[in-house]
């Protein structure tokens, strides 16, 4: 139940979804959150400029 839970939230995350908001489902911390950034791929070079400009890609 532990790994599906973390899976869940790893893909929370990688989807760019709030951090407030995986948060707040997981019934956790923002900060408590960081243990599952490592789970996270990296943004591709499009996706980060998109973001920062404020556009979803």
């Amino acid at each position: 139940m532990r790994r599906l839970r973390s899976s869940w939230i790893a893909e929370l995350l990688g989807a760019r979804i709030d951090l407030r908001v995986v948060a707040a489902a997981a019934g956790m911390s923002t900060s408590a959150l960081a243990r599952y950034q490592h789970f996270v791929p990296a943004l591709d070079e499009l996706t980060a400029v998109a973001l920062l400009r404020g556009r979803g890609r």
